[in-house]
């Protein structure tokens, strides 16, 4: 009997420590996380532009620009340049034009045309490379820290349940 009354005492207790537990709070815990570049030598941002592709809904570089601009503006100590974006497409087609007019031995590429996938970006991939390029623009602005590159904006359809891991 004693220890029939002591296996519905021990159940009892689980049952209440369980009841109790339902209630939680949720703490979150920010990590932070560690810059990939040492920009304190610089007190200015320049967010030039990017050369953009995907979809023709979205200006890829004017909406990309506008955001980097405005998440430097309030999570950064650096004075973001308000400046119209750098035309890259059009630096790009005239760099490489220039270039195939100067080594007339070399293969001559095709011009670059519509940007629908990452591989259709390579050909402008020489712009980031035109150091004389980049100086004049750093002088231009007083040596800034200048952001730039490439991106992509494509529709995507999926259905079904995605996770999506999260850091915060």
């Amino acid at each position: 009997m004693t220890a029939r009354l002591a296996r519905t005492l021990s159940s009892l207790a689980a049952v209440a420590l369980t009841a109790a537990c339902t209630n939680y709070y949720e703490i979150p815990i920010e990590t932070p996380i560690r810059p990939k570049l040492d920009v304190s030598a610089f007190q200015r941002v320049l967010v030039a532009g990017f050369i953009s592709g995907g979809t023709e809904d979205v200006d890829g570089n004017l909406e990309t620009t506008r955001l980097l601009r405005s998440q430097l503006r309030t999570k950064s100590e650096m004075r973001v340049i308000d400046t119209d974006v750098l035309p890259l497409m059009d630096v790009a087609s005239e760099t490489r034009a220039t270039s195939e007019n100067a080594q007339p031995n070399e293969a001559q590429g095709t011009a670059p045309g519509v940007i629908k996938e990452d591989s259709d970006l390579e050909p402008y991939e020489h712009v980031f490379a035109d150091v004389e390029y980049w100086k004049r623009i750093g002088e231009e602005y007083q040596q800034p820290l200048i952001v730039t590159g490439t991106v992509m904006f494509a529709p995507q359809a999926r259905s079904g349940i995605v996770q999506r891991d999260q850091e915060v």
